[in-house]
């Protein structure tokens, strides 16, 4: 294989990389388990605030039903609610 069919190559697998998907904001929508079992608002609000901490998040919970997480990554914030 040549550079030239090399690089071509690469070029091709950096662009299959680059893609997007829209945001998809969910609400009022039931939370139940894998087996089927629904689960209560406190047991919801666990979940988020103890994967977003384990994910290098900032979690709090702003108002009943309103968890506002907050990330720093080189240089760049993301804040999400």
């Amino acid at each position: 294989m040549s550079i030239k069919n090399l690089l071509l190559v690469v070029a091709f697998a950096a662009l299959a990389g680059c893609t997007s998907a829209p945001i998809r904001n969910v609400s009022d929508a039931p939370v139940v388990t894998g087996s089927g079992k629904a689960v209560t608002a406190d047991q919801v609000r666990t979940a988020i605030l103890g994967a977003g901490k384990g994910l290098g998040w900032s979690m709090t919970q702003a108002d009943p039903g309103l968890v506002v997480g907050r990330i720093t990554l080189r240089g760049h914030t993301a804040m999400i609610d």
